[in-house]
């Protein structure tokens, strides 16, 4: 045999020989042949993501919104006043005020809509009677609770505020503590969906009872990051479209969400959506555009575009959010932008499984095609980023391939189920 081709014939049999003890190396050592890619790139890491300015969490200030109080004429703002210094009474009085009924109703919303702390007139049962006279009505309000036990629940929801707050990280930017609100809500409140608890529309019954429809959802965030200084009001309207899975709600319901001011930008977000009613939170309504969240839900009139209207839920505000740089994708989950390029994805899905959390929520670039990309996540990347994320892990913890995705079309997100050995 000519010597050059020995030479070439034990060069290639030495090659082949050491990619097999390889091989059979890290086959023993547990790493999957299919993602021997891992072995040869740099561990991820996450990136720096500037989530705002911490300040510390005992020194926060409670803000009370008033874009309610804002939207009102100046002769219904005087009737504001006095209709809260009644519905804060201990029991019902009547009273006088001079107005018409139907702005007696427009004031009574803006009120509420301030002040999501009154449960005690959004609870089954509760209400109001009134007499309409020349230049005036008479109103007394019909509260659910009274006198001393009225005092008690008012302390007992304050109490739960201050027990939340004080659980919360001792320093922490807004967005971090939107972020602890929205994760403490859907991990201890589920919906409900016989809408039969007489508190399923207030915070009292999503901290106390722990059972609401979107209202309580909506009223118990607000009222939550209003005692934490942060602005947020509820919106209100109906769905268009429903999307995704556990979103609790049916085409054509009215439907209640909020909007958030995080550094000096506002941005929609929907608890009630957030919840996957299995003790895990979603992302997928978590400060998104105007744009998105129309998506799936109408805008009810603004109480000054339309003041004949019948329906009582006006919105007294609903900011044109366009902002994306607080959204959950840009600072703490990952945007799916090239699906070889997994770097921020493994990192994410890395920390996660380090914490033991249950789910990751990533987000499709608008870029790519939602339909196929879902396809190709599902077949296969996410099993090779598990097989790669247990390869940089060291196994520790082990996590097994997602059982489950969930799906939110209108916002292209996906959330993967995570399961540990």
């Amino acid at each position: 045999m000519n010597p050059k081709v020995r030479r070439a014939v034990i060069i290639a049999a030495l090659c082949v020989f050491v990619i097999t003890v390889f091989l059979i190396f890290l086959n023993t050592a547990g790493v999957p042949i299919t993602n021997i890619r891992y072995v040869f790139s740099q561990k991820p890491e996450l990136p720096n993501r500037d989530l705002g300015e911490k300040k510390i969490t005992a020194d926060r200030e409670s803000v009370v919104m008033t874009r309610g109080y804002d939207a009102l004429e100046d002769d219904l703002k005087e009737v504001y006043e006095t209709v809260g210094e009644y519905i804060n009474k201990t029991g019902s009085e009547m009273f006088w005020i001079n107005c018409s009924h139907e702005d007696f109703i427009r004031v009574h919303r803006a009120y509420l809509t301030d002040h999501p702390e009154v449960f005690w007139l959004t609870t089954d049962g509760a209400g109001y009677r009134y007499g309409e006279y020349d230049g005036g009505v008479s109103i007394e309000y019909r509260f659910s609770f009274d006198g001393d036990y009225l005092d008690e629940m008012k302390e007992e929801l304050s109490k739960r505020v201050e027990k939340i707050m004080s659980d919360a990280p001792g320093e922490a930017s807004d967005y971090e503590l939107e972020l602890y609100f929205n994760e403490y809500l859907t991990k201890t409140v589920s919906y409900d969906e016989e809408k039969s608890s007489p508190m399923r529309g207030n915070p009292y019954g999503a901290l106390i009872y722990g059972r609401v429809v979107c209202a309580g959802y909506s009223t118990a965030f607000q009222l939550l990051c209003n005692r934490a200084g942060i602005e947020c009001s509820s919106v209100y309207g109906y769905i268009t479209n429903t999307d995704g899975e556990g979103n609790n709600a049916e085409k054509n319901d009215l439907h209640q969400w909020n909007c958030v001011k995080i550094e000096g930008d506002w941005y929609y977000t929907d608890v009630t959506w957030n919840d996957n009613s299995n003790g895990t939170s979603a992302h997928a309504y978590f400060n998104i555009t105007a744009d998105e969240i129309k998506r799936t839900r109408s805008f009810n009139p603004f109480y000054e575009d339309d003041p004949e209207w019948n329906d009582t839920y006006f919105n007294y505000f609903a900011p044109e959010c366009d902002s994306k740089e607080y959204n959950y994708y840009q600072k703490t989950g990952a945007e799916i932008t090239d699906l070889e390029d997994d770097t921020e994805i493994l990192a994410v899905i890395m920390d996660a499984a380090k914490q033991k959390k249950p789910t990751v929520d990533l987000r499709v670039s608008d870029s790519l095609d939602y339909e196929s990309t879902v396809e190709s996540v599902a077949k296969i990347y996410a099993f090779r980023w598990i097989e790669g994320v247990n390869y940089y892990n060291g196994n520790d913890p082990s996590v097994i391939p997602p059982t489950q995705l969930f799906y939110y079309k209108k916002t292209h997100c996906i959330v993967l189920n995570l399961d540990y050995r």
